[in-house]
């Protein structure tokens, strides 16, 4: 999902970016550079937020999981009850649930009970922070690499410009195709969701670009 979503922001991102360039400029080579940029400051940026984020989310569930630990060690009754409120929500008898606590107090897993029920912590399923960084920066480079081919083709602008959107439609399509099966959401609306979204961010600050040229006498 991090290599998902930091391609999909980088599409977005990038193409609004060489669209409001091919709108002040008409050199192929400006735009290529100038998105290039971005694409490696945003790759850069997005990385190292994932990294810090996953690991900052780790730290407090490692926290978690440690305080529970020391509970189970020298307060085992208080997590015995809670066991047993939960096994008693799931429609046991209290006896029952008694007994599955004190069972999973004598094999040494009550804190992992309660660190999954309460607060929907598994050690085994938390998220690498560095491969979660190096997934979503290298994806994002990826994505933003795609809008500027044309560019680096150096393809006129007037060809580059719509080819740009064209590729970058494609490859939106794509991501809301897998968000939304990740996701199990509606595969259409995604998919037109995100296409929309990434056009029309490129069309406006396209337009705005083309202004810009316009007020400061740039001529493409």
């Amino acid at each position: 999902m991090d290599a998902v979503l930091g391609m999909n922001d980088s599409l977005v991102e990038v193409l609004s970016v060489s669209a409001r360039l091919a709108g002040a400029y008409g050199d192929p080579l400006y735009v290529a550079l100038g998105g290039l940029i971005v694409g490696i400051g945003g790759a850069l940026s997005m990385g190292i937020g994932a990294f810090t984020s996953v690991r900052a989310q780790k730290q407090v569930r490692l926290g978690v999981l440690t305080r529970l630990r020391v509970a189970a060690k020298y307060a085992a009754h208080i997590l015995i009850e809670k066991v047993t409120k939960y096994m008693v929500r799931r429609g046991l008898r209290e006896e029952t649930a008694r007994v599955i606590a004190e069972e999973a107090r004598r094999r040494g897993v009550l804190d992992k009970v309660v660190a999954e029920e309460e607060y929907g912590i598994r050690e085994e399923r938390m998220e690498n922070p560095l491969g979660a960084g190096i997934y979503t920066g290298l994806f994002y480079a990826v994505g933003a690499f795609v809008p500027l081919t044309p560019y680096f083709a150096m393809m006129p602008v007037s060809a580059a410009l719509p080819a740009s959107f064209i590729m970058a439609a494609l490859m939106l399509g794509i991501m809301g195709f897998l968000i939304a099966t990740t996701a199990e959401l509606s595969i259409r609306v995604k998919v037109i969701e995100l296409i929309l979204a990434g056009l029309g961010s490129a069309a406006v600050t396209y337009a705005i670009g083309r202004l810009a040229s316009l007020l400061l006498g740039i001529n493409p």
